[in-house]
């Protein structure tokens, strides 16, 4: 009997790599995906992660940096946006909007799946090398929204401005894929309405903030 002749896959080397490694990450973190485990998905030969990628920390920087390229621009052109007349706690809520929306709606595109829960499992990860570490392009963008706050809040100290801000992202980033939820609820956090999940965000990260550093 002969055997069933293989597939062969019409897409590059490259990009099933990228394809493979988007999945792992998702599932696994950084720190616990296998570049060999990768290559084997990938149906390609282990050297050739290293053709394309001289590492693991630069295919990882490749499989997200898309959707961070994506998201700053997203996320600074929604900053600027803001009509500078509000004021107070409706301030708050645009500046919080602003930096929420761009990233839950990704949940509503298919092939920013991975990215959201690689983001997610980020939070989690006991360690990283330091060429993953958050880059100073999303930082300083991240600066540029806690001194909005920082400016509808005067009073309110640094600290206490980072510290709300901190939380906010963590939350942002955990809440598509929060399993407590699915355990209490029985069902999966990933919103099939993003705009009723950003509203939820928006107006409860709004009001922890306003509680705290008013």
């Amino acid at each position: 009997m002969r055997s069933k002749p293989k597939l062969i896959s019409t897409t590059s080397t490259r990009d099933r790599i990228l394809a493979q490694a988007a999945k792992h990450f998702a599932q696994r973190g950084f720190n616990a995906t296998s570049l060999r485990e990768i290559t084997r998905d990938a149906d390609a030969n282990p050297a050739s992660v290293h053709y394309y990628f001289s590492s693991k920390a630069e295919l990882y920087l490749e499989v997200i940096a898309g959707f961070r390229e994506l998201l700053s621009k997203q996320r600074n052109d929604a900053l600027l946006a803001i009509n500078p007349k509000l004021r107070g706690t409706r301030r708050i809520r645009a500046v919080i909007h602003a930096y929420i929306a761009p990233h839950v709606r990704l949940c509503a595109d298919p092939a920013a799946a991975n990215y959201v829960r690689i983001v997610a499992r980020a939070t989690s990860e006991t360690s990283y090398p330091v060429e993953i570490q958050i880059p100073s392009t999303i930082n300083t963008l991240r600066d540029e929204f806690m001194r909005a706050l920082k400016e509808a809040l005067p009073s309110a100290s640094e600290e206490r401005i980072r510290k709300a801000f901190t939380f906010t992202v963590d939350l942002m980033l955990l809440a598509p894929v929060d399993t407590v939820y699915e355990s209490l609820a029985g069902k999966t956090a990933w919103p099939d309405d993003p705009e009723t999940l950003i509203e939820y965000l928006v107006e409860f990260c709004t009001a922890g903030i306003v509680a705290t550093c008013s």
